[in-house]
C-alpha cells in the first residue's frame, strides 16, 4: 500500500522477453520524473501475480497479460483499478477506466516489406503463427499490400494450427514450402522466434541464408537475434516509447481525466544483421566478417582467415 500522497502502480509484464523489459524501462523513465509513483514490478511465476497485486494494493496497473479463465488477479482489482493493457486484451467484466496500447502492426508490416525490397529480391514469403491472431493478420496484410504495390506477390505459409502441433510435421511442411519458393527470396516472419525457427529449417534443408533466402523478424529480441545462425535482422517496435506512453495514459486514468480507449505506438526502425543482408559491396563484407568473428571468437580467428572467408584481400577488408 502506498504512503500518503503516493500512488501505487503495479507493472505486470513477462520480463523474460526483451519487449516487456523495454516497456518496463519506458515506464520507469516516466516514473523518474514523477516522485509520487511507487512501483511494484511483477517478474516471477504466474502464481505470484495475485501476491504482487495484493501487496501493491495498486491505484493503477500496467499489464501485458491478457484475460484468462483462471486469472489470478483478484476480481476487485480487475474490475475497479485503472489499467493500461500493453499488447493484451482487457480483463473480463472491466468496469474501471482502461486503455489498450498496441504496437503499429501496419507500420511493422510495411517496414519489413520495404527492407526486403531494398535487397532487390523478387520473390517473397510470410511465416505466421500457429494460432490465429488479429495483429499477425494485420502485419501480413500490410506486408502483402506493400509488396504487391511494388509489382510482386507474397506466398504465405499456412501453419499447422493449434497449441499441440506436431513439430516434426510442421518442419516437414515448412521445408516443402521453402523449397517451392523461387530463389532468391525474402521472407518476413511474424516475430523473432518464428524467424529463428525458419532459419533452423533453412539450415536443415541446406538453403543458404542470406544468399538464397533473406529473413526478417519482429521485436529485436537481442537474445533470440544474436543466437540465431546467421544472426537475425529484425523490425524494432519502439517498446520503450510504448512504456512511457502507457505510464502517461495511466496517470490520466488515475486522475479521472478523459483519454482514448486505444493508443498505437510506432516502429523505431530495422536492426540489420546478417540474415537479410545484401551480399554485394563493402557493407556486406563487413557484415559477413563480423558474423564470422562472432562464430569463431572463442576458438580464435586471424584477419587473413576472415579475408579469405569473405572473398577479398586483407588490404580491402581493412579499408572497409
Amino acid at each position: 500500500m502506498a504512503e500518503k500522497g503516493k500512488r501505487s502502480v503495479v507493472i505486470l509484464e513477462n520480463t523474460a522477453v526483451t519487449s516487456a523489459r523495454n516497456i518496463v524501462h519506458g515506464v520507469m523513465r516516466y516514473a523518474a520524473t514523477h516522485p509520487d509513483w511507487e512501483i511494484t514490478v511483477y517478474t516471477g511465476h504466474p502464481s505470484e501475480r495475485e501476491e504482487s497485486v495484493r501487496i501493491g494494493r495498486p491505484d493503477g496497473i500496467i499489464s501485458g497479460f491478457t484475460d484468462e479463465p483462471a486469472n489470478p488477479i483478484p476480481v476487485r482489482y480487475r474490475t475497479t483499478t485503472p489499467t493500461v493493457f500493453t499488447c493484451a486484451r482487457p480483463f473480463e467484466k472491466m468496469t474501471a477506466p482502461f486503455l489498450e496500447l498496441e504496437m503499429d502492426d501496419i507500420a511493422i508490416g510495411r517496414t519489413a516489406a520495404e527492407a526486403l525490397l531494398r535487397t532487390h529480391v523478387k520473390s517473397f514469403g510470410f511465416l505466421g503463427l500457429r494460432q490465429s491472431m488479429p495483429w499477425a493478420k494485420t502485419r501480413l496484410d500490410r506486408f502483402r499490400r506493400t509488396i504487391q504495390k511494388a509489382g510482386f506477390r507474397v506466398s504465405a505459409f499456412a501453419p499447422l494450427r493449434g497449441d499441440s502441433v506436431d513439430v516434426d510435421a510442421e518442419r516437414s511442411a515448412l521445408a516443402d514450402w521453402l523449397r517451392s519458393l523461387k530463389k532468391p527470396c525474402g521472407i518476413f516472419a511474424v516475430n523473432d522466434r518464428r524467424a529463428k525457427f525458419l532459419l533452423e529449417i533453412c539450415r536443415a534443408c541446406g538453403i543458404p541464408v542470406p544468399d538464397q533466402v533473406k529473413v526478417i523478424g519482429v521485436d529485436n529480441d537481442e537474445i533470440v537475434c544474436e543466437c540465431a545462425r546467421p544472426t537475425l535482422t529484425s523490425v524494432a517496435p519502439d517498446f520503450v516509447k510504448a512504456g512511457f506512453a502507457a505510464a502517461e495514459a495511466l496517470d490520466r486514468l488515475m486522475d479521472g481525466r478523459k483519454t482514448a480507449r486505444h493508443l498505437t505506438v510506432g516502429v523505431r526502425g530495422i536492426v540489420e544483421r546478417l540474415s537479410a543482408s545484401d551480399l554485394s559491396g563493402s557493407s556486406s563484407r563487413v557484415s559477413r566478417a563480423l558474423e564470422l568473428i562472432r562464430q569463431k571468437a572463442i576458438v580464435g580467428i586471424t584477419v587473413p582467415m576472415v579475408a579469405q572467408a569473405v572473398g577479398c584481400s586483407v588490404r580491402l577488408l581493412e579499408k572497409d
